[in-house]
């Protein structure tokens, strides 16, 4: 019985890491995706559905190795070409998904640009854990 008690903390221990870590690299890469929009649409002047695509794929390479590497602790390589593709696509579902629910948030509730960009940044988010944990990196 305690080597079963023993197996389940270790077990929720390590979702709990899993989570942790996919907040903190979520949570930091949401961030930077986040300022570098905002920089873009108020500083550099470019259209918020222009600033919310160029934000989004500069960040694509460095998140997919965060999550490769730190989050998932995924170290082969030898498939990465073929989960970098399957990143790649979940990444532009994720970026129509992400340039909707904004131009929704904007256009049509008239929320605050700078609230649409992080709401739907956090809905996408929290999808595409589900799919990196189920079909990227397995």
């Amino acid at each position: 019985m305690e080597k079963i008690t023993s197996l389940i903390r270790t077990i929720n221990q390590e979702r709990i890491l899993l989570i942790v870590r996919y907040c903190t690299v979520g949570g930091g890469v949401a961030l930077f995706e986040y300022v570098l929009a905002l920089l873009l649409n108020s500083k550099a002047g470019i259209f918020y559905v222009v600033s919310t695509i160029s934000s989004a794929t500069i960040v694509l390479i460095v998140q997919f190795l965060l999550q490769k590497f730190f989050t998932f602790k995924h170290t082969q390589k030898e498939k990465m070409h073929v989960e970098f593709m399957l990143f790649l696509l979940l990444w532009v579902i994720a970026l129509i998904l992400k340039t909707f629910f904004v131009v929704l948030f904007v256009e049509v509730f008239h929320f605050d640009y700078i609230f649409a960009q992080f709401a739907s940044i956090g809905l996408v988010a929290l999808g595409s854990f589900f799919f990196y944990r189920i079909f990227i990196f397995k």
